[in-house]
């Protein structure tokens, strides 16, 4: 009796998937992504709310002109896995709901969230229970609150520019060993804000 020789293919190498261009949105091409990827987003405006369930890259070409819009529904981007790297990115319009955020990070570690503007959303960014992650040279300005850290430990901020946020520029609820450095936090009504911290 002949038996069939069975084949796998194996995955040398991360690919470099382009939106529009292979996947005319970010979700879809996250959703046909491998972990270790990276979705490189060309410049235009998209108006989606993202989750990114994977551990890959999310690279914007240009900072001012590779825009995420929320339509104000929900956060425009939640990141719900380990080690996700997003860059390059203007992320705006969230909605108004408690954990609406520009950048929502819900328990998750490992993550280089960098080279980003943050503008007219809830929170620019709220971390949730998460820890090990690094948060640098972005943009907050024109949000409820910039930075917001809630159970959440072991995080690197530094070298953001947080401005004109209608609450706190930074607030921390029960988190801990966190490190603020070379930040410029200025027209807040507070620059910072520690609970139980």
């Amino acid at each position: 009796m002949c038996q069939k020789e069975s084949k796998t293919s194996v995955k040398t190498s991360p690919d470099v998937i382009y939106v529009p261009t292979n996947h005319p949105t970010i979700q879809e091409a996250i959703n046909q992504a491998d972990p270790g990827d990276t979705i490189f987003v060309r410049k235009g405006t998209y108006y989606e709310n993202v989750i990114v369930n994977k551990s890959v890259s999310l690279v914007g070409e240009d900072r001012d002109s590779t825009i995420v819009d929320g339509n104000r529904q929900g956060s425009v981007i939640s990141i719900v896995a380990n080690n996700v790297n997003i860059s390059g990115f203007t992320i705006r319009y969230s909605g108004n709901d408690y954990y609406d955020s520009g950048i929502y990070v819900d328990h998750s570690s490992g993550n280089d969230i960098s080279h980003n503007t943050l503008t007219n959303n809830r929170d620019g960014m709220y971390l949730d229970s998460s820890s090990n992650n690094l948060f640098s040279e972005n943009t907050l300005t024109n949000n409820r609150d910039g930075i917001n850290l809630y159970s959440s430990s072991i995080s690197v901020v530094s070298e953001n520019t947080i401005s004109s946020n209608s609450y706190y520029g930074i607030s921390l609820f029960s988190s801990s060993n966190n490190v603020f450095s070379e930040n410029t936090i200025t027209n807040n009504r507070d620059g910072m804000y520690l609970y139980s911290s």
